[in-house]
C-alpha cells in the first residue's frame, strides 16, 4: 500500500471536478501538458520524475504506448548520424537528404529500402541492448551500434521507480479540443531486469525520429528529434507492479 501525498490526491480530486477543460494546444502532446498545467506544473523536459518523484503519464482509451524516456545509442560516437549516414533513406521532399524514422523491436524484423532487416538484440552476456543489421539473406551484417545496460538502467530508474497513469476522455466542440481526467493507478517499477524482459519480448520497441532542417541556415543538417523507448500499454504490469494507494 502506497500513502499518497494529501496534496496530490487533494489536486486530483479539484482536476475530476473540473469536468472538461479545454486542451493547450490542438497536438497529441496536449493530453498530457494541459494535465500538467491544471496540477500547477511548469513545463520542462528534464529527464526527472513529474511530481513529488512520481512520474505521470495521461492516457487515453485509444493510446497504444506510453513513452517511457529517449536515449540515443552510446557504443560509439555520433551514434545517431551513423545510423542516418549508413542506414537512411531519401527524404521525401528532398531525396538529396537521408532521413531515419521507423521503430524496431526485438521480435521482428523490419525491412528498410529493401536492402537491410533490422532487429533489436538484449545481450545478456555483453550487457547491452543492440541495434542489429541483416542482409536480405537474413546473415548479420551490422551490430556496432548499442545501448549499455548501465545508460538504460540510470534512465529508467531516475525517472520511473514510480508512475501514476491517468486515464482521461476526449472530445472536440466548436473548433477546440477539451479533456476529461477521469481516475488514476499507481505502479511501482518492478525491476531493471523486468524491463530487459520486456524489450526481449517486443513489449518495448524504439522509435527512431532522425529528420533534416527543411528551412532557414539549418537547411539540409540533421534534426534528431529523439529515440524514445516506448511500452505497449498492455505490458504496464510485466514492468510495474500496480499499488493500492490512499
Amino acid at each position: 500500500v502506497f500513502f499518497m501525498n494529501t496534496e496530490i490526491l487533494e489536486k486530483f480530486e479539484q482536476i475530476k471536478r473540473m469536468n472538461w477543460i479545454e486542451s493547450v494546444n490542438r497536438d497529441r502532446s496536449g493530453v498530457g501538458l494541459t494535465l500538467e498545467k491544471a496540477l500547477g506544473k511548469e513545463v520542462e523536459n528534464f529527464e526527472l520524475p513529474d511530481f513529488y518523484g512520481i512520474e505521470i503519464k495521461a492516457r487515453m482509451d485509444t493510446d497504444n504506448g506510453i513513452h517511457l524516456f529517449s536515449a540515443a545509442p552510446d557504443s560509439i560516437l555520433y551514434a545517431i548520424k551513423e545510423i542516418q549516414r549508413r542506414y537512411g533513406y531519401p527524404d521525401r521532399d528532398y531525396w538529396q537528404f537521408r532521413v531515419f524514422n521507423t521503430s524496431i523491436d526485438a521480435i521482428h524484423y523490419k525491412s528498410m529500402s529493401n536492402r537491410y532487416f533490422l532487429k533489436l538484440k538484449v545481450d545478456w552476456r555483453k550487457s547491452c541492448l543492440t541495434f542489429e543489421v541483416y542482409n536480405r539473406k537474413y546473415v548479420l551484417v551490422d551490430d556496432e551500434i548499442s545501448w549499455s545496460f548501465a545508460m538504460l538502467q540510470e534512465k529508467l530508474e531516475r525517472k520511473f521507480k514510480k508512475m501514476l497513469i491517468v486515464n482521461c476522455e476526449r472530445k472536440y466542440a466548436y473548433g477546440k479540443v477539451y479533456y476529461k481526467y477521469t481516475d488514476f493507478k499507481y505502479y511501482e517499477l518492478k525491476s531493471f531486469a523486468h524491463f530487459l524482459k520486456a524489450l526481449e519480448t517486443g513489449k518495448i520497441h524504439v522509435n527512431f525520429q532522425i529528420s533534416v532542417y527543411k528551412h532557414n541556415y539549418r537547411f539540409g543538417e540533421i534534426h534528431d528529434r529523439g529515440t524514445s523507448f516506448v511500452m505497449d500499454v498492455d505490458a504496464i504490469e510485466d514492468v510495474f507492479d500496480m499499488k493500492k494507494c490512499f
